[in-house]
């Protein structure tokens, strides 16, 4: 799939606000005060065109500039977070871009405020054990390292959404929690993970209402919730590395796991109603070049999202990969009687993908889009907003730190600033699809076995004697080299056997088989009760002896048994049977006529006998359409009969 990328720089963004002058708690300590400009913008959501074409989007700002850990108090083990702007009230931006002149307007700010309308801060909630360990944030300083106090529902936001009633849902890495705020910005809603308040030995409903699973309490510090997504009803909220479950300081179980949760949230009923599992592709690679993280998703239509995999790194040979994700077919690991069959001793972030699959744990599907830095999007990091503009283009946004640089501060009043700043960047991608896309699945050079759920699926064999199926949506099936076996499964699906003896089942809905080369045996109708009812199936051999199935010991497929019923609704379509090298696989018990159809006229029709009447009559039904071959050479073709 083809791409192209645009990007635009916003530059002339507003000061966001100066670094405090006079330490508080000790007048005679200044410092001349630093200036920092709005930036930070870890979420994206595309809101229209405005009536001279301009693009409208949503973003926010995260907690706010803050600077690397650093050890300022003595009396706190390891390292506290310091934050420049101590006071600073996280935002929601509206912006406009009119792509024609490159111009950036600022439209809409909008300050989150709690229940009781004091301003939201970006500072921590609380530290219930030792630093790293569960429902356990960061201490809080400011540039003089005077400890913070914290905010019970203060929010690193990391995600935003408009619902239908045009309330704002957020996410954030501290808790993590799930928040819904009014269109002016008051806090309506905080879902956090159980056992929150009694972990800080705090009254029920300190931080919010407790209904996400206790397992995300133990979310690595600033690894939450870093995306957000809206499906109808259904929210959707993505953990940003796996959390550490087992729980330890160390956060060892999240440094090692690939795998992450998504939780599914119905706002109509404020319940959690699944979970599912995704599966990082490599973590493997050290330092910035890490893929241990996601950036953000969004919903593309059909129940499947748009998703941002990334690391560090800032250049052409970055991970800034875009996947296409699909829910359909995988389990939801919010029932426990689909986690029977786990290893006893282990966890779902403990498990290997192959664990998780004898385990009966399928993932969700992915399939990759793009990776934005080798389309172009690069001299930045963090790429921390994914909007959907229209069917075939995706937005993405940095979040640039605010220019502060990742080093450890001086505890003088003053934080470090990047010497080549990062600008924040916007980028248009532009697929040659609409998404979403059918997800392509590749089998490799041995025996593969191939299960696409959920979804139109581009299923690949390529060489050895492969198993492949597609089962729900309109899938493509290719065998390739090899003895294979196609199943293309519900709906409408098209296979392709290649070269081998191949075994194509086309199952429900009208399917087109192709076999290819090498002996064939080909099966249009489904083997459910209705044995092709309602369908009508294209069957092609290709070279070779090819068996073409139409019934077996249950029956004869595409006869609806309605003797007044003609049949010319469902039928195996055969192009190319050859008397000479092909067979009809039939049912026995029956009595087969050939004789010329309505169906197409340069055609040999094979009806079942309904009603006795020796030679074609119109109690008869079809069953099949034999392309190219004609009443004359009906003695021929009866000889290929096989019947079973």
């Amino acid at each position: 799939m083809a791409t192209t990328i645009s990007t635009f720089d916003w530059n002339n963004r507003p000061l966001l606000g100066t670094t405090a002058t006079t330490n508080p708690r000790n007048p005679s300590q200044t410092t001349p005060g630093q200036q920092i400009f709005l930036g930070g913008f870890s979420g994206l959501a595309f809101e229209g065109r405005d009536a001279n074409g301009r693009l409208q989007f949503l973003t926010h700002t995260d907690r706010g500039p803050n600077g690397e850990p650093t050890n300022l108090l003595r009396d706190v083990p390891g390292n506290e977070r310091p934050f420049a702007l101590p006071d600073f009230q996280p935002q929601l931006i509206r912006f406009s871009l009119d792509p024609a002149t490159r111009t950036f307007t600022l439209t809409e700010t909008i300050g989150l405020k709690a229940a009781d309308n004091r301003p939201i801060t970006g500072l921590p909630n609380l530290q219930a054990a030792a630093s790293g360990a569960a429902y356990t944030d960061e201490v809080p300083v400011d540039l003089f390292g005077n400890r913070l106090t914290n905010d019970p529902v203060g929010i690193d936001s990391e995600g935003v959404v408009v619902a239908p009633d045009g309330s704002f849902w957020m996410v954030d890495e501290y808790r993590p929690a799930i928040y819904q705020f009014d269109r002016t910005g008051k806090l309506l809603n905080r879902f956090i993970p159980q056992g929150t308040a009694a972990a800080a030995q705090q009254p029920a409903g300190t931080f919010g209402t407790e209904i996400l699973p206790a397992v995300y309490g133990s979310r690595r510090a600033n690894r939450g919730f870093e995306a957000v997504a809206l499906d109808g009803n259904k929210l959707y909220a993505f953990i940003q590395s796996a959390i550490d479950n087992p729980d330890s300081t160390a956060d060892t179980t999240s440094r090692g796991s690939r795998n992450l949760r998504i939780v599914q949230l119905d706002i109509s009923t404020r319940e959690v109603t699944a979970e599912y599992l995704y599966i990082l592709d490599d973590i493997t690679r050290s330092g910035d070049g890490r893929t241990d993280k996601i950036g953000d998703a969004v919903a593309i239509g059909g129940g499947q999202f748009a998703v941002i995999e990334r690391d560090d790194l800032t250049d052409t040979s970055s991970n800034k990969l875009i996947y296409q994700i699909d829910l359909a077919g995988a389990t939801n690991i919010n029932s426990p009687a689909n986690l029977r069959q786990l290893p006893p001793g282990k966890t779902i972030e403990q498990l290997t993908y192959a664990e998780l699959k004898a385990a009966g744990i399928e993932p969700v599907a992915k399939r990759l889009l793009v990776n934005a830095a080798e389309a172009g999007y690069v001299n930045v990091d963090k790429p921390e907003g994914l909007a959907r503009v229209d069917a075939n283009t995706l937005a993405i946004i940095n979040d640039n730190d605010f220019g502060l640089a990742a080093d450890t501060l001086p505890g003088n009043g003053t934080v470090p600033f990047e010497t080549e700043v990062t600008p924040v960047r916007l980028g248009l991608i532009r697929f040659d699809e609409a998404l979403p896309v059918a997800r392509e699945f590749r089998g490799t050079n041995a025996a593969d076995r191939l299960d696409a759920r959920g979804g139109d699926n581009l299923v690949f064999g390529n060489q050895g004697n492969d198993s492949l199926a597609g089962n729900q949506g309109n899938d493509t099936l290719y065998g390739n080299q090899g003895n294979d076996f196609l199943r293309g499964g519900q709906d409408v699906d098209v296979l392709f056997g290649g070269q081998g003896d191949d075994q194509l089942f086309g199952d429900l809905g009208s399917d087109s088989l192709s076999g290819d080369q090498g002996n064939d045996t080909l099966t249009g109708a489904g083997l459910d009760s209705l044995r092709g009812a309602g369908e009508i199936d294209t069957l092609v051999g290709g070279a070779g002896s090819d068996l073409f199935v139409l019934g077996n010991g249950s029956g004869a497929f595409y006869s609806n048994t309605n003797n007044s019923n003609p049949g010319l609704g469902d039928y195996a379509l055969i192009t190319d049977f050859s008397p000479t090298d092909d067979r009809l696989q039939l049912a026995s018990g029956a009595t087969y006529v050939l004789g010329t159809t309505t169906v197409d006229a340069t055609a040999l029709g094979l009806f079942i006998d309904n009603d006795g009447t020796a030679g074609l009559s119109g109690g008869d039904e079809l069953i099949g359409v034999l392309r190219g071959r004609s009443t004359a050479e009906a003695s021929a073709i009866a000889s290929r009969f096989l019947l079973v």
